[in-house]
């Protein structure tokens, strides 16, 4: 059986490459639960949006009821799987190079924790990155 030095002394360790890739299923995940929960808010703003001279809605609740009843509670859901599509990887890479630059920044600190400069580039630089290139 091969211990974690040894591996190490080889220099190929498969840990990092596992806990990118559970942190990139963990941040999917969370990101398709979170789109789920707001799509339908989302899609009655859209729809109040889009009216341009023909008021179907007079207000948000009447939109809200208005769909249910003539789609269905799946019909808040129309159009959810392209939302998913862009939001759970968006979300998945935001948290696994979160998590890189963490891991990096405590290992770089000497008493472990992480720093405020670490946090700073870990929780803004990142995000800034993907606003930009949408």
């Amino acid at each position: 059986m091969i211990t974690t030095s040894e591996s190490a002394d080889r220099g190929f360790n498969m840990y990092p490459v596992f806990n990118s890739a559970y942190s990139f299923l963990l941040g999917s995940v969370a990101g398709a639960i979170g789109a789920t929960i707001v799509y339908p808010i989302d899609l009655v703003k859209t729809r109040m949006q889009n009216q341009k001279g023909n008021s179907l809605y007079s207000s948000y609740g009447d939109c809200f009821r208005k769909v249910i009843k003539n789609e269905g509670v799946i019909g808040m859901y129309s159009g959810l799987l392209p939302q998913l599509v862009g939001v759970a990887p968006e979300k998945a890479i935001k948290l696994t190079v979160n998590d890189i630059v963490r891991g990096i920044g405590s290992t770089m600190s000497e008493n472990g924790e992480i720093t405020m400069s670490w946090e700073i580039i870990a929780d803004y630089k990142f995000k800034v990155k993907l606003k930009d290139n949408s």
